[in-house]
């Protein structure tokens, strides 16, 4: 599991170091397979005097109560109160709290903020991390601890000279539409002035959702502006060089993908008697496997890995791949480890979930839309679809209000599984979509394929009927 953020609450701050030690060693340790971990990437520690409490939300339920010991509390974000509203009503008045302003936006800590105020309780800034601080013990015992990546901060620096007018009326306009922001009417004031007496402006433009708060509290906040990076904007649309190298990047990876289930398919029909990709029906008697024949979630896996190593300008994965089988497939963000995966099953789902990055395409945050709806039921098995598309302007026969309307482009080419669809629950408008999309598929990743893999994908991509 990664480091968190992590606050401690104590009206005694010199037993703080202890308590937190306490407190982190009572988490399971986990083991890594080689540099990939399993790890939870929304989480968030508090840890009090008599309390360790976790928040996390939906995707890690299930991994967090299998990996967390019983001294540890685990809090459901959406279900459970959420972190400040617990720590209002449960710490002391004039209680305090402290964190590492590096891992906390200025959101974050001007909510808590406004929580705490009602019994005084307040924020303290950490000169050290106190993970850190207790790491050398946590380690001993066996426990993980992961380096923090880059601190997640958008801060662009804005000179007067050049964009002072166009920040004015930004701030301007802001305060008429009421958007409550700090000190952004005084700031506003303050441009105004400043520009009528011809003077510099000079102000931070800072995005308070991704800023962290260890720099904004070295600032003078009446000189901050607090609103969304102008990069963000720019990030997302995409030039047309960088959409051909994202559209060729996933026909590569289509194609990768469509080789791995030819080769999936007939291991398990050879090793373990199951029906096949295109069969229904029960698992033949299964055949005798010899120890070295078997399929493994972290073989098959690397399988998928090799597949797509062997396509031009293949980088790297984009993150640790998921593939897990039945019960495993229901913990969303799943890592196979060797001494402990699962063997396939040809009675049970198989779910995977796995990308790549590419030289010339890298997959980057704003690139498209990544929808990805899913089902997991605990204890069974795990549904995840997930293709990215890219938004383009739509050419419309009507243009209302001359706003002009926007549509979706498929670039992911990975077909469905037919026999996972019931059928009847589509409209006839859902089935032409579906039967459309696997003839791009096709089309698409004919020219990747040989004759036999050809072959395969006609034969799993034939149309479907109600």
């Amino acid at each position: 599991m990664r480091t968190y953020r992590g606050l401690w609450a104590s009206n005694r701050r010199g037993s703080s170091r202890h308590q937190l030690l306490m407190a982190m060693m009572a988490m399971k340790a986990t083991t890594w397979r080689s540099t990939k971990r399993e790890a939870i990437n929304v989480g968030l520690v508090l840890i009090t005097m008599n309390e360790a409490l976790l928040w996390t939300n939906a995707r890690y339920f299930l991994q967090a109560a299998q990996q967390l010991s019983n001294q540890w509390k685990l809090m459901r974000i959406g279900e459970d109160p959420a972190v400040d509203v617990w720590m209002a009503d449960n710490l002391p008045n004039d209680g305090s709290i402290g964190i590492d302003p590096w891992c906390l936006s200025i959101n974050t800590a001007q909510r808590w903020e406004c929580a705490f105020a009602k019994k005084k309780q307040k924020l303290v800034h950490t000169s050290t991390n106190l993970v850190d601080e207790v790491s050398g013990y946590l380690k001993e015992n066996g426990i993980e601890v992961r380096e923090y990546g880059v601190v997640s901060a958008d801060v662009s620096l804005l000179a007067s000279n050049q964009l002072g007018p166009w920040v004015f009326k930004e701030i301007q306009s802001d305060v008429s539409g009421g958007t409550d922001i700090g000190s952004r009417e005084d700031a506003a004031k303050n441009i105004k002035s400043e520009a009528e007496d011809g003077d510099s402006i000079n102000f931070i433009w800072a995005g308070p959702g991704s800023c962290c708060y260890a720099l904004y509290s070295k600032l003078d906040s009446d000189r901050v502006l607090l609103k969304q990076s102008p990069s963000a904007l720019a990030k997302a649309l995409k030039n047309p060089i960088e959409l051909d190298g994202l559209r060729k990047a996933h026909i590569r990876d289509g194609a990768a993908v469509v080789q791995y289930l030819v080769w999936l398919d007939k291991q398990m029909q050879e090793d373990y008697g199951a029906s096949g990709y295109f069969v229904e029906g029960e698992t033949l008697a299964q055949k005798k496997k010899l120890e070295e024949k078997k399929l493994m979630e972290v073989t098959v896996s690397d399988k998928l890995e090799s597949f797509r190593a062997s396509k031009e300008h293949f980088k790297s994965l984009s993150f640790p791949t998921i593939s897990s089988v039945g019960p495993n497939a229901a913990v969303n963000h799943y890592a196979p480890q060797p001494n402990t995966c699962a063997e396939l099953d040809a009675d049970c789902i198989y779910l995977f979930d796995s990308g790549a990055q590419s030289y010339k395409a890298l997959r980057a945050s704003g690139s498209g839309l990544y929808p990805e709806p899913g089902y997991y039921e605990d204890g069974n098995f795990g549904v995840r679809l997930e293709n990215v598309l890219v938004v383009n302007e739509a050419d419309t026969k009507f243009n209302f209000d001359d706003k002009g309307y926007l549509s979706f482009e498929h670039i992911t080419w990975a077909l469905y599984q037919s026999k996972l669809i019931d059928l009847s629950l589509l409209t006839p408008e859902e089935i032409d979509w579906l039967n459309t999309y696997h003839s791009k598929c096709r089309e698409t990743l004919a020219p990747y394929l040989d004759d036999a893999e050809m072959a395969w994908l006609k034969k799993a991509t034939e149309p479907v009927c109600a």
